[in-house]
């Protein structure tokens, strides 16, 4: 992505969100809390409350394990309320390897919402990741590894969601 482009689209950001909120609101390029932006989404008539766009990730940008990522939006105001992507591997470890390596570069710009707690196994206390968590507590981003249970594939994801817009979201399917 080139800089004016960056630059373009920093600019539609809530006045309000401070540097370090603005980096966990645009992860993927997309603005978690704004209206998408109508280039992105398809012109077909859409009957529910919410709806979801798969878009392509930039080939430059730092994320791109990729090849698309999920946007979720809700309907009448357009606002994103959840960005995700996920990856299969079939690999052993090669989940956890990705893992970290992704942690290790969310951890040079998003370190400071970074978010542990603890466990006790045995005598061992290990510190355990919880994702990332703005300061004002309103954008959460988890990093995962899963695999289902009989299955020898692994997924790699990554999540980014506004909860308030999420529950706000759910409501509408009530």
């Amino acid at each position: 992505m080139n800089n004016l482009l960056k630059i373009i689209l920093l600019c539609t950001l809530p006045i309000h969100v401070s540097a370090l909120e603005a980096n966990i609101a645009y992860v993927f390029g997309v603005s978690i809390g704004k209206p998408l932006s109508k280039d992105y989404i398809p012109n077909t008539a859409n009957s529910y409350p919410t709806r979801l766009i798969t878009l392509p990730v930039p080939q430059s940008y730092e994320l791109d394990v990729f090849e698309s990522i999920n946007v979720q939006i809700i309907e009448k105001s357009k606002r994103v309320y959840s960005i995700s992507a996920e990856i299969e591997m079939t690999e052993g470890g090669e989940c956890n390897d990705l893992f970290k390596r992704m942690l290790s570069q969310l951890d040079k710009k998003y370190k400071h919402l970074k978010k542990t707690s603890e466990i006790n196994v045995g005598d061992k206390v290990i510190p355990i990741f919880d994702g990332y968590l703005s300061s004002g507590k309103k954008i959460k981003m988890d990093v995962y590894c899963s695999r289902k249970e009989s299955s020898p594939i692994e997924t790699f994801g990554i999540s980014v969601s506004d909860r308030e817009l999420s529950e706000e979201a759910n409501k509408l399917w009530q």
